[in-house]
């Protein structure tokens, strides 16, 4: 059986896990779970630049390379001769990346952006939850996607509006790989423990921490270590964050938006967890110097209190329990 400084033991490691858990949890049910929340974050970074670059070359990419150029050549006006093939590509490349730049620079790439996010986040958290009816888009690699479709449909009417006629332009499918399926897996196995988790790691760590406090002979010198314990919980999930931030940057999605593009997209979704993860952290720092520093003065005074009986105790002609002879 434990003794009540293993029990107190035990208690502070059970603080360490499940404050990483609890808040990993908290915010897996709070934001990566949730659709509205989700939308709310990624509906501002429809105004930035680099997305919207990223997002200009990935649809006028797609328009382009679903184009049939040799149906084209006579259609505009100059498209004929020995260069005729190549005077429509660069032509209609031109015409294809305008309508795309300006689709994503208008007022309404805004609502599009929402839309488009509202329902590839419906299908990933069906897709997470095991969901048949409610499964992401996947591609033919069985990657999770976010399809562009609606703003690709945009730019091809500004390539009709070129002189094309609508006969000849393809209806087109453009979509940006966003998880492969090793990573949905795996997603699929932990999502649902990390939402679980949610209703009880925050009363676990909690009861915990009091738990430890309560039972220490020494409280101060106990609250130092549980709140040491928070700080290690919540840096740990900030380690975690910048692991799969990499992990992320390693996927599909970096290799067809870029680098940038993608870490704005991660660091706007994680920003809820890092900020409450700082503020835990930062939170359990003070508490541990300030219980540090209470201990310490606790017990420079214990000590003080003993040196003085030890000095106070021979004076004054005052014979001990064994006598004045008997002293050593």
């Amino acid at each position: 059986m434990l003794s009540r400084p293993g029990v107190v033991a035990v208690l502070v490691v059970l603080t360490f896990v499940t404050t990483p858990v609890a808040l990993v949890g908290t915010w897996t049910r709070s934001t990566l779970l949730d659709t509205d929340d989700w939308v709310r974050l990624v509906a501002p970074l429809a105004a930035d630049p680099r997305l919207q670059g990223a997002v200009a070359d990935r649809v006028a990419g797609g328009v382009v390379a679903a184009l049939p150029l040799d149906d084209v050549v006579g259609l505009l006006p100059g498209t004929l001769g020995d260069d005729a093939a190549a005077d429509v590509e660069r032509r209609i490349g031109d015409v294809v990346h305008e309508r795309s730049v300006e689709v994503v620079d208008s007022d309404g790439f805004g609502a599009v952006w929402v839309a488009v996010n509202r329902t590839f986040h419906r299908q990933l958290v069906g897709t997470l939850r095991d969901d048949p009816d409610a499964a992401a888009r996947v591609d033919d690699q069985g990657r999770t996607t976010l399809d562009l479709t609606r703003v690709a449909d945009v730019v091809r009417g500004g390539v009709v509006a070129a002189g094309v006629p609508d006969a000849v332009v393809p209806h087109v499918t453009v979509v940006v790989p966003v998880l492969d399926g090793g990573t949905t897996e795996r997603l699929q196995r932990t999502v649902g423990r990390a939402e679980g988790a949610a209703a009880w790691a925050p009363w676990a760590a909690g009861a915990a921490a009091a738990g430890a406090v309560a039972l220490a002979r020494r409280r101060a010198r106990a609250t130092a270590w549980v709140a040491g314990a928070a700080v290690l919980g919540a840096s740990a999930v900030l380690v975690g964050v910048r692991v799969v931030r990499a992990a992320v940057l390693a996927g599909p999605a970096a290799a067809v938006l870029g680098d940038p593009v993608v870490a704005l997209v991660v660091d706007h979704v994680s920003a809820g967890l890092v900020a409450a993860t700082v503020w835990t952290g930062g939170v359990a720092l003070v508490v541990l110097l300030a219980s540090a520093t209470a201990d310490a003065r606790a017990s420079r005074a214990a000590q003080h209190r003993v040196d003085d009986h030890d000095e106070q105790g021979p004076r004054g002609g005052e014979e001990g329990p064994q006598g004045p002879d008997q002293r050593p």
